[in-house]
């Protein structure tokens, strides 16, 4: 079955997200993992999606990992929500536990390597347009998040950058740090992927 979504209600990092949601199967059988006042599912997409189970990651407890009964998932969407808790490693034994083996689970996380983290660390920019706040507990790169996951039992089979054109940098630090790189030669290319998403799937145990 082929779904459609409301491309008015997404933005660029989103977009990224769903174009991966939309090819998994059995949509019905999903739990996302996000805050329903910033993202939900169920209001993107035109088709009923009523059995979309959604947990907020500021409820999410270690102790669910304790439960004996728990429901099993074929698809597991995490929106940026790694980022915002302090244990994301509990957030990823959690959904290993859940997602059933030949399920798929879709994270995106922003880049902590980016010339819009880069910039908003030297002079504090405010880019609540990309959804950065303070309550903000972790910093990814695509590194990090490899490592995270390899940590977790799980295997990335697709990974999609989110990449913003040198032609969409207007502020004077994004210019300083591009400069810099480019005179030291540093490797550049992660400077302007503003976020990625990663499909994987559970590794054998």
């Amino acid at each position: 079955e082929s779904f459609t979504y409301s491309k008015e209600l997404v933005g660029l990092s989103i977009t990224h997200l769903i174009e991966q949601v939309v090819k998994l199967p059995n949509l019905n059988n999903l739990l996302q993992i996000t805050e329903p006042n910033i993202f939900d599912l169920k209001t993107i997409f035109s088709q009923d999606l009523t059995e979309i189970d959604t947990l907020s990651i500021r409820s999410f407890s270690p102790k669910l990992l304790k439960l004996k009964e728990y429901k099993k998932y074929d698809n597991i969407v995490l929106f940026f929500s790694l980022d915002t808790i302090k244990n994301p490693e509990k957030v990823l034994e959690y959904c290993h536990k859940i997602l059933n083996d030949n399920g798929n689970i879709i994270i995106n996380f922003f880049n902590c390597k980016s010339i819009f983290s880069l910039s908003r660390l030297l002079n504090n920019i405010d880019i609540d347009y990309l959804f950065y706040d303070s309550k903000r507990a972790n910093l990814f790169n695509i590194d990090s998040m490899y490592y995270l996951l390899n940590k977790a039992h799980f295997i990335p089979t697709n990974t999609i950058p989110v990449v913003f054109p040198e032609t969409n940098m207007h502020s004077y630090s994004q210019s300083v740090i591009i400069g810099l790189f480019k005179k030291f030669n540093k490797k550049s290319d992660d400077l302007y992927n503003l976020s990625y998403t990663f499909v994987c799937k559970k590794a054998k145990i």
